[in-house]
């Protein structure tokens, strides 16, 4: 399993078990938690990530447009 997955997964579970315990709704005492801090961590793995993701897919795109468009790519 992929390490995002992986991420996602304790995140999502993370998020439930908060949801059901009303006192650790505050964002104040949740994240003093041991559980907060690994949720904090993770979430943001899993930002990384996805802006890494976008960042990756976009230039792949603005290339595909501009080999589309008779621009030659220095790169290629």
């Amino acid at each position: 399993m992929h390490d995002v997955d992986i991420k996602m997964r304790k995140v999502a579970q993370a998020f439930i078990g908060r949801m059901v315990r009303p006192w650790l709704w505050a964002d104040w005492i949740y994240y003093k938690t041991k559980r907060g801090q690994a949720f904090k961590v993770d979430a943001a793995k899993m930002d990384e990530f996805t802006r890494k993701v976008i960042v990756d897919r976009k230039s792949e795109l603005l290339d595909k447009l501009k080999n589309k468009n008779g621009i030659v790519n220095k790169d290629s």
